[in-house]
């Protein structure tokens, strides 16, 4: 089984299982990263099931010009029944995105999307590919697995990717990859990658955190690196985080 037959079989599901206290808490931290305005033009890329219109406020879904695209046509299948009036289509990342015609004020890949693809050329393609799609003075934020597999990460409520797929690797570049990758798109004005909820678990006293306890920990760690403008030191063999979260603006 591929990774596109992965998703097809699990799109009923998806939803139901990534409600977990600590997802349900990186979702809110993330959107308030995003502060998604009135007005604004989004493309998500990887959209799925529609998790992106799922965590905005409900007064301001119907406020955005949205597009959003997806290589499983089962997770889209699910998109629909949720979201029937917003525009998304079967593609992936490797696609030219060449046929959208307007520029979007925010560009966004989140949950891993990234991760399904095969090597580090084809990711260098991607993100050439959304950077191309971004408006100038807008924003891209990609938010890739960090260097735990899905299967270790403690974020997931069930083992993604365990015994689903014979010999799948996750691709998990390390963070300089990221930083040098954004570093060098054309027209950039600033970039910041930063780890999203590292060991967030592990830090509570409570086995069993909620929702809150999650939040206040994942935001404490996101504040005080945006304040230190991104994660700046060397990643060690031990480092641990689950997600990275990689914006970058064009300059206008």
């Amino acid at each position: 089984m591929d990774v596109k037959e992965y998703y097809d079989r699990v799109a009923v599901r998806y939803d139901s299982d990534t409600k977990s206290p600590l997802m349900v808490a990186e979702d809110r931290a993330l959107f308030e990263f995003l502060d998604v305005k009135v007005g604004d033009v989004v493309l998500d890329a990887g959209c799925g099931t529609g998790l992106f219109l799922d965590s905005l406020r409900p007064d301001s879904v119907d406020e955005i010009e949205y597009t959003g695209y997806d290589f499983s046509g089962g997770m889209l299948e699910e998109f629909r029944k949720k979201w029937p009036d917003f525009y998304v289509k079967e593609m992936s990342f490797l696609d030219s995105h060449v046929e959208f015609e307007e520029e979007f004020g925010l560009v966004v890949s989140l949950y891993g999307c990234l991760n399904c693809l095969q090597n580090l050329a084809e990711l260098k393609i991607a993100i050439e590919n959304l950077w191309m799609s971004v408006a100038p003075g807008g924003r891209m934020v990609l938010v890739p697995y960090g260097n735990n597999s899905p299967e270790k990460r403690d974020t997931s409520v069930h083992n993604i990717f365990s015994d689903q797929l014979d010999g799948y690797e996750i691709l998990n570049p390390p963070p300089r990859f990221w930083k040098y990758a954004l570093e060098n798109l054309p027209e950039l004005k600033s970039s910041t990658v930063i780890p999203f909820s590292e060991q967030v678990p592990l830090s509570l006293k409570n086995p069993n955190p909620t929702e809150d306890e999650c939040y206040q920990e994942i935001t404490d760690r996101l504040e005080y690196r945006i304040r230190q403008k991104g994660y700046e030191h060397p990643f060690g063999p031990n480092t641990v985080f689950d997600f990275l979260l990689c914006s970058a603006i064009k300059e206008e």
